[in-house]
This record gives C-alpha cells, structure tokens and sequence, in this order.
C-alpha cells in the first residue's frame, strides 16, 4: 500500500523518509505494478502521474489482485485463554476489533463510539484483540483508566491463534474503524467464519465487504455506536445482504490470480521505454 506516502501521520518520520526514498526509485525503475487491490491500484496510478506526469506513468501497466486468506487460524496447539474464554459466557454481545494497536485503526474512534453506546445503557462488550504498535501510550493509559476495563471493555495484546479462532467465532460482529488501509485482512478472516463486519466508510472496505458489511461515518462516532445499539436491540445485522452469501478466495486462488494479471499485462504491454534503470541505493 501507499499509506506511509498518502498518511504520514501515521508513522515515524524516519520511515516516511525510508519509504518515500524506495518508492522514488519503484517509479524510475518498474515497467509495471500489480496491487492488493482496486482502491491501491487506483491510488499507485494516480501517485505515479503526480511523480512522473501523466505521459511517462501510461507508459507503464497497473493491476491488482486480492489476497487470500484461509480457515487455519488454530492450529498452533495452544488452548483458549481463560479470560477470552470468560468473556463468552455472558450472554450480552461482544463485538470484537482484530488489529496491531497502532493510530492508523483508530482505536480512539471505537472508545469515543462505545463510550457513546454505554452511555445509551448498551449492555455489549468490546473485545480489543492486538499487539501492541506504536505512537499508541495514549490510547494504552486511555483503556487501563476506562471505568469499564474488564466489565465491558476487554483488550488482549498477545493472543494465540486459537484464541483469535475462538473469538472470531462467538463474537457478534467485527468493528473495523481504520482510517485508511491497502487490503483488512481481519474483515475477511472474520467474514469467511460467517461473523458480520461493521467498518469504516473507506473505497477499499466497500471494494472487499459491498452490500455484506455495514459501514460507518468517521466523522461522527454516534454513527458506529447507533448500529451497536440497533443491532443489540434488533438481533439482526444492518447489512443489505447476509454475510453466510459471501464468498472470498484462498491463497492458491490468489496466487493463481497474481501470475495470471502479471501474464496478461506483459503480453499485452507495448516494449518498455529506453530508459537508464536507476540503481537501487
């Protein structure tokens, strides 16, 4: 993806520079690029032309393909953490956020949108599942002074993968507020076990979930905290479509798609420009 490109503020300055410096020299040197997806497709065409200008960047070819993901989460041998395993035994909801605790997924945008719920009288549970990142010290002290830490907000920073199996599957729906991603791949791990995703209103959650997933407004955290409450209150997912009717593909689909698009476009591709390839530093 683009993101340390298109969102700077989301890392430290020393890798905007790093993956500013590669990327220059990716549009110098590439004939073509194939993406994870339509949206980063559309955002690398775009970035190219701004680098190189419109005439030099439609002299090379841009694709994309999906990535794959497959139903192997919990095959690490390991047992259910009893404190993950706890959370499932009360009835009322869980939903569940599946990401490195990082600014980029906005985990803040979560509390503000529960905070929101809870204080409607929502009975559900937030379960925050992830590794600890970076620039996140405030988030962190934010959620260990939350006064509903281990009552209805729960986080988990070192889960098995039978852990995340288990809590994939006996969540009510995922939330996914990401600012900005390349793929999500949680949205598709959580979609393939039939769980319901709510994300952000962003192209490339849309190019993934379509009519399957519920979306909301980053703009107004009420907007994700009304779907938790119509959801709990309903029983039922507001979403256009039901997400047991989705389908995604796996990693030998996925493969067999990526050769096929590298294929295609350098049968089509006219002969590359006489150009000085430049050296990688």
């Amino acid at each position: 993806d683009l993101i340390p490109v298109t969102h700077p503020q989301f890392y430290d300055a020393g890798l905007v520079t790093m993956f500013n410096h590669w990327f220059d020299w990716i549009t110098r040197t590439a004939d073509g690029y194939i993406a994870i997806s339509k949206t980063v497709r559309d955002q690398l065409r775009a970035e190219l032309a701004t680098r190189l200008g419109p005439e030099q960047a439609a002299q090379r070819w841009f694709d994309y393909f999906h990535l794959g993901s497959e139903l192997d989460l919990s095959g690490d041998g390991s047992t259910v953490e009893p404190r993950l395993l706890a959370l499932f035994t009360d009835p009322a909801p869980v939903f569940l956020m599946v990401s490195t605790i990082e600014p980029r997924k906005n985990h803040d945008y979560l509390l503000d949108a529960f905070d929101r719920a809870w204080a409607q009288g929502s009975n559900a549970r937030l379960c925050i599942a992830g590794r600890v990142g970076w620039k996140c010290d405030a988030l962190l002290e934010r959620v260990r002074r939350h006064p509903q830490l281990n009552r209805r907000l729960f986080m988990f920073n070192d889960l098995s993968d039978t852990s995340l199996e288990h809590a994939y599957s006996h969540a009510t729906a995922l939330v996914f507020p990401s600012h900005v991603e390349g793929f999500g791949l949680p949205l598709v791990e959580a979609m393939q076990r039939g769980l319901p995703a709510m994300g952000s209103d962003i192209p490339v959650f849309r190019e993934i979930g379509g009519d399957f997933m519920a979306y909301f407004d980053l703009a107004q955290p009420q907007s994700l905290a009304d779907l938790v409450t119509q959801m709990e209150t309903s029983g039922q997912f507001p979403a256009p479509r039901a997400v047991g009717d989705w389908q995604w593909l796996g990693w030998r689909e996925a493969s067999a798609q990526f050769v096929e698009h590298i294929q295609r476009n350098l049968e089509k591709a006219p002969a590359p420009p006489q150009r000085q390839h430049a050296d990688c530093p």
